[in-house]
Parts: C-alpha cells; structure tokens; sequence
C-alpha cells in the first residue's frame, strides 16, 4: 500500500482497491460472525488496513454502487451457514 494513502495507490481509489474490497467485506462479515475473528487493530499494519477499508467503505463510488449494506450481509451470512457448520453443500 502507498504510505500517502488512503488507497492502494495513494490518494485515488484505484483497480485494486475495487478488486480486493469484496474480500476484506466478507472477512470483516462472515469470520466475526462464524468465528468470532476481528482483524486485529493493535500495529502500524493493521491500522492502515482500517483505514483503507474505512476509506472505500465510504467512498462515493462504493456508496453508489453498492447493494444495501445490511441486506447483502444477511445474504452472506445466509449463504455461508452451511459451511460454517462444516455441512458443506454438494453438487448435483
């Protein structure tokens, strides 16, 4: 990540901060509800994560584009229970 920040490539979102955000989402969603994790906030690192996701979090492209927040979460959570229970779903 660029030390400017808050983006990948510094103060412009950029193509990977659209590509990699779905990801950081849905860890941020799915471990703290199955598995309780929580990204760590405790170094330099990992502040700056947080803040790179804070900040396309709440960047206007992100905003308007996005499904409704609350929703896709449910959806993510829903879709993902069998895993986490280990009762993977099988192929027909």
């Amino acid at each position: 990540m660029d030390h400017k920040g808050p983006f990948f490539d510094g103060t412009e979102l950029s193509a990977v901060d659209i590509a990699f955000f779905p990801f950081a989402f849905r860890i941020d969603q799915l471990l703290g509800q199955y598995r309780s994790f929580k990204v760590p906030a405790n170094n330099v690192v990992w502040q700056r994560y947080h803040d790179w996701y804070k900040a396309v979090l709440e960047h206007r492209t992100f905003a308007v584009t996005a499904t409704d927040r609350e929703d896709y979460a449910n959806r993510l959570l829903e879709h993902y229970l069998p895993y986490s229970l280990a009762d993977v779903q099988k192929d027909l």
